[in-house]
């Protein structure tokens, strides 16, 4: 939320810095530039959009929510994509309408956005064919709507380095990467438990 709202979003030592002096120092050198997930520039970004009046990140789009959430968690996306100011489609029937809407001008077709995190507790092979399932359901959603499709972690991608990130296109393609990053993920998770 802190990038959305244009807030600075500093390292510790700014803190530091601040009790040494015995006052807000300015935050501009603590600024963070890029974070765990190799995101640039993303607080810099907004902070500076906004100052200029530019519109929100994800201003004029339309996203639609499929399949399951954890709990609470599809309502926080939703509220980030508001704050960046997007709108959110809450039924098939609204997407299909919005779709309808815009034949012949994918800039502002509609996104179906799907979780890409496996259940807890489910085994690798369980968390694959979960994973692939829902990848296969919300390409078929899209494809039957004509929107396009992303798994939750391009929403996150996108906020965290204030620019939209490349949709891939092709279902081979996206299917592809979800199954290999599930697959390297769920190894890398049995071989810590391994340790």
């Amino acid at each position: 939320m802190g990038i959305l709202n244009a807030k600075w979003i500093i390292n510790a030592y700014w803190m530091k810095a601040s009790l040494e002096a015995s006052q807000p120092v300015d935050e501009e050198p603590f600024e963070i530039h890029i974070d765990t997930r190799g995101c640039h520039d993303g607080p810099k970004t907004a902070r500076l959009r906004a100052a200029t009046n530019k519109p929100k990140l994800f201003d004029g789009m339309k996203f639609y929510f499929f399949g399951d959430f954890f709990k609470g968690y599809k309502e926080d996306l939703q509220n980030l994509v508001k704050v960046a100011g997007g709108t959110i489609l809450e039924t098939e029937e609204e997407l299909g309408a919005e779709s309808s809407n815009n034949v012949g001008d994918q800039g502002s077709s509609p996104v179906v956005v799907y979780n890409i995190d496996p259940p807890p507790g489910c085994g690798l092979g369980e968390e694959v064919t979960i994973i692939w399932q829902r990848a296969n359901e919300a390409e078929a959603l899209s494809t039957k709507t004509g929107s396009k499709v992303v798994g939750h972690t391009w929403l996150l991608e996108s906020i965290a380095g204030y620019k939209l990130h490349p949709m891939i296109s092709k279902r081979r393609e996206r299917t592809n990467k979800c199954f290999s990053f599930t697959i390297c993920a769920s190894l890398f998770f049995v071989y810590t438990k391994l340790l």
